[in-house]
């Protein structure tokens, strides 16, 4: 037979013996029914879950039960709530509903099977949220794992291209250009333009070896910091896309977590992309602030903006943004972009600090 703890906070003796009573009457679960009267004790009751539910009165004395719920609620309270309400209080189930309980009953005419529906379902919900909730949150564990294996293979592919990809380019045009300061006098001028030719090639190849590098991984950021690497990438991005960036940079490096780092310059890279490929703006403000309450990142255009629907945005196709959202989310911050067409872009993510 199923066996049921339940926490009954009710201040009338009367209506807690009748409780009781009701619910001994169910031949298909146990029940075993804890009762207190006051709100005192409601509050210790719940700071110690020991039971499956709590059916709660919603008058408690001087105090009502819309308290004690909103109250549970900022516990973290993991059981399910069913008010009671007596007659004439129907007016209290949306509040009751809205402060987080699980269910409400009306105490006129209340029977043992009603209660005994309302608990195991109440109970059932809960159980299927947790998992719910449970499985949300392996999920963000893998994803943060992925996302951490992505760094870490960012680095190495970025570590090879500098040690050996970088290295044989910088001597094969080391090798071409002393040919060319030697100069054999029988060499012809055709063999000294190509390779001159070849050396200016070398050349292009060593610098857009040297973007994608610092691309996947700027060796900066481990050994300076966000706050220089973030400066660094901002001169870049003028040089690339002749787009002048305002940079407002206020932080304490030690304020914020490595790995925020990384996550932290992935989004600014994403955000600063889709600025140069869609905004037209020929100004993008970026602001990177760290208090003791939260670490905020602000990333702004004054250029066409866009309809978020028509982009995909809304229903989770447009990439870029879906990326960034997806990397602010699985780092613990909350996301919030406001843009319209001709209005501009203002995306805003917010971490919590360190302690907070």
């Amino acid at each position: 037979m199923q066996r049921i703890r339940v926490l009954l906070v009710e201040d009338d003796e009367d209506d807690a013996v009748l409780v009781r009573a009701l619910l001994g009457g169910i031949a298909t679960v146990a029940y075993e029914v804890d009762w207190v009267s006051g709100f005192e004790q409601a509050v210790s009751a719940i700071e110690q879950p020991a039971h499956d539910a709590c059916l709660l009165d919603y008058r408690l004395g001087g105090r009502d039960g819309l308290e004690l719920l909103r109250l549970a609620e900022r516990c973290g309270y993991p059981r399910p709530i069913v008010v009671l309400t007596g007659h004439g209080e129907s007016e209290v189930d949306e509040g009751a509903l809205a402060a987080g309980a699980a269910d409400f009953l009306g105490k006129a005419g209340i029977t043992g099977p009603a209660i005994d529906r309302s608990l195991r379902y109440a109970i059932r919900q809960r159980q299927t949220l947790e998992a719910l909730r449970a499985s949300e949150r392996e999920r963000r564990r893998l994803s943060v794992e992925l996302l951490t294996a992505q760094e870490k293979e960012r680095r190495a592919v970025a570590l090879e291209i500098h040690d050996s990809i970088g290295q044989i380019l910088a001597a094969a045009t080391y090798v071409l250009e002393s040919a060319l300061v030697q100069r054999p006098a029988d060499r012809s001028a055709a063999t000294e333009a190509v390779i001159g030719k070849v050396v200016g090639m070398l050349r292009d190849v060593i610098k857009e070896a040297s973007r994608i590098q610092l691309g996947l991984q700027p060796a900066m950021l481990d050994s300076a910091g966000i706050g220089p690497t973030l400066s660094w990438f901002c001169g870049e991005f003028t040089r690339t896309y002749g787009i002048r960036v305002e940079p407002r940079i206020e932080i304490d490096e030690e304020a914020i977590p490595l790995p925020l780092k990384a996550t932290l310059f992935r989004i600014v890279q994403e955000a600063f992309r889709n600025a140069a490929r869609h905004s037209g703006a020929d100004t993008v403000l970026l602001e990177l602030s760290a208090g003791p309450q939260a670490i905020r990142l602000v990333v702004e255009d004054h250029g066409r903006g866009f309809d978020e629907r028509a982009a995909g945005w809304a229903d989770g196709t447009g990439r870029g943004l879906s990326n960034m959202r997806e990397r602010a989310l699985l780092s613990g911050g909350t996301f919030d972009l406001r843009t319209k067409p001709g209005e501009g872009t203002r995306l805003t993510v917010t971490w919590p600090a360190p302690g907070s």
